[in-house]
């Protein structure tokens, strides 16, 4: 038996949930059944299409194990980019869009849950 990633697992739960309410509420669909085969293709066309579930995080020490060029958004919706990426394992320095300081992941989770929008690349 193979495992089912679980962001397509998840998707798949909500999909049949929808429908099963769908079916639920609307009186005229009672008699129709769910089809887990089309809910399954539903779900796979879904991540084909490049949807994955947004990863939250809410400490310091989650934002200094992303990588450098990371981009995360705070609460308030105000990205940063992980500027200067520390290997030693000291602090990584982050820049908000259109700022000329640099703060501390500290500073970034203060202002969380902080959402993950790219996970950052290596260094060359």
């Amino acid at each position: 038996m193979t495992s089912i990633p679980a962001d397509r697992s998840e998707l798949i739960d909500i999909l049949h949930q929808t429908a099963t309410a769908d079916r639920v509420k609307n009186t005229h669909l009672r008699h129709v059944p769910v089809v887990a085969a089309k809910v399954e293709e539903t779900a796979d066309a879904i991540l084909a299409a490049g949807y994955r579930k947004a990863r939250i995080i809410t400490k310091a020490n989650e934002l200094d194990a992303l990588r450098f060029q990371a981009v995360v958004l705070d609460a308030y919706g105000t990205p940063y980019v992980c500027e200067r990426h520390r290997t030693d394992g000291t602090r990584n320095e982050w820049r908000a869009a259109g700022m000329n300081t640099l703060d501390y992941s500290e500073d970034i989770a203060y202002h969380g849950p902080i959402t993950v929008v790219h996970e950052g690349e290596p260094r060359p």
